[in-house]
């Protein structure tokens, strides 16, 4: 599973982390649950903050891109959702899965939703994102969620991101 750790917006270069998706190769067995567990516990429960920087001002943010099917993991959807929920990580989902994908879809602001049905895996997805207040995006072709990126990117002040 890949990981990248961004410790401010303006490092996230979203042509970067498009490439860095583009590359990136599916196979084996997939902890879903226990890799946002540990990223919410390990790496954001005590993020590194800017200078003169106050508690409440930096928001923790996960970007899980997967099909979301689980098949590893120890710990369950609650557990991982409940650790989010506990340190304050908003988590935004990213599928991979292209079943029920509607390509007719020609709304530059829509093109990250294509979907008209959701898989079992996009179902959970949805509800990590929404238990945690973020965000489902279900494109065709990861160039359809550069708008979504930059409107995020607006909404979130001073975010420290993380890509599982």
């Amino acid at each position: 599973m890949m990981s990248r750790k961004f410790s401010r917006v303006s490092q996230v270069d979203v042509g970067k982390l498009r490439d860095e998706i583009i590359k990136t190769r599916a196979g084996g067995g997939t902890a879903v649950y226990d890799a946002v567990y540990d990223a919410c516990y390990k790496e954001l429960s005590h993020p590194p903050r800017p200078p003169g920087d106050q508690p409440d001002v930096v928001r923790r943010v996960m970007i899980l891109i997967s099909d979301g099917e689980d098949n590893l993991s120890l710990h369950t959807r609650a557990d991982a959702i409940e650790m989010a929920q506990r340190t304050s990580v908003v988590i935004y989902t990213i599928s991979t899965s292209t079943q029920w994908i509607q390509l007719s879809q020609t709304d530059p602001s829509k093109a990250a939703d294509r979907k008209n049905h959701l898989t079992d895996g996009d179902k959970i997805l949805k509800e990590l994102a929404e238990e945690t207040g973020g965000r489902a995006f279900f494109p065709y072709h990861v160039d359809d969620l550069d708008q979504s990126f930059q409107d995020n990117r607006r909404r979130t002040a001073q975010p420290i991101f993380h890509c599982l």
